[in-house]
């Protein structure tokens, strides 16, 4: 476990023990009949690397506000409270904040580029803004309580990489770890259809300097960024890291057509 500071670990203490104080109240009072977790301050702190990861997990913590923001959001068709409503939101002004302001020079740069003709440095350009565009999440997208926790950790992952490195986009190792990649795909239900069965078989059955190969062929698609893109459906995540991975896979073959989460 990383070092805390001394204030943040007592900030987190004191976020837990409210948090968990209004849960019992909550539960007491209205009966609700779906699962509120008890928040962990040992597993909080376990999944933070760093402080400010740490922080963040305590804002959210906070975001609670009253008692009934225990209470299920009439914002979203899933089983979501009006706390992870509002904290999903708060990431989601912070990190558009944040793109607009990486998107300005790279605009800029691309009206020079095109007005000199510099067709190579336009199309990398166009490419990024593409990337940085599409990375906002919409909140109808979001289908499922496993999808909402999810969202709300890229949505702090971007954060964290904006403030850290000055760009939104995370940056990973050159190649991915081929096990972390695999869970990735897990926790996001890939394996639920046979498409992602095949996709698992392939991965698991490559050497590590095949997938390194790979990988560095198709870094904007065999990335974990690419995985957790709630702004790309499901389906056809899948077809493209299944093209990535050199898979002839017909659409006979495929679960269901394109989804929008």
């Amino acid at each position: 476990m990383p070092k805390f500071s001394k204030q943040a670990r007592k900030d987190l203490s004191d976020a837990v023990r409210r948090y968990n104080s209004m849960r019992t109240r909550f539960i007491k009072k209205y009966h609700p009949t779906y699962d509120i977790p008890k928040a962990d301050l040992n597993v909080i702190m376990n999944k933070a690397s760093n402080t400010t990861e740490l922080r963040e997990n305590i804002k959210a913590l906070n975001d609670l506000k009253r008692l009934t923001d225990f209470s299920l959001s009439q914002e979203v068709e899933i089983p979501a409270t009006v706390a992870q409503v509002r904290t999903f939101k708060r990431l989601e002004r912070s990190v558009k904040s944040k793109i607009k302001k990486e998107l300005a020079p790279l605009e800029q740069q691309l009206q020079v580029a095109i007005s000199e003709r510099d067709f190579v440095t336009s199309e990398r350009l166009m490419k990024r803004i593409k990337e940085l565009s599409a990375m906002p999440l919409k909140l109808g997208a979001v289908k499922t309580q496993r999808g909402m926790q999810l969202a709300i950790q890229r949505y702090q992952r971007m954060k964290y990489y904006a403030k850290q490195y000055h760009t939104i986009k995370p940056i990973e190792r050159d190649v991915v770890d081929k096990g972390h990649f695999i869970r990735a795909m897990g926790a996001m239900g890939f394996y639920m259809t046979d498409q992602g069965n095949q996709i698992y078989a392939r991965i698991t059955a490559l050497t590590e300097r095949e997938w390194a190969n790979l990988v560095s062929a198709n870094p904007d698609v065999l990335s974990l960024d690419y995985v957790y893109n709630f702004s790309v459906g499901a389906q056809t995540r899948m077809n493209q890291i299944a093209g990535a991975l050199g898979m002839d896979i017909s659409g006979d073959e495929l679960v269901g057509g394109e989804e929008e989460e």
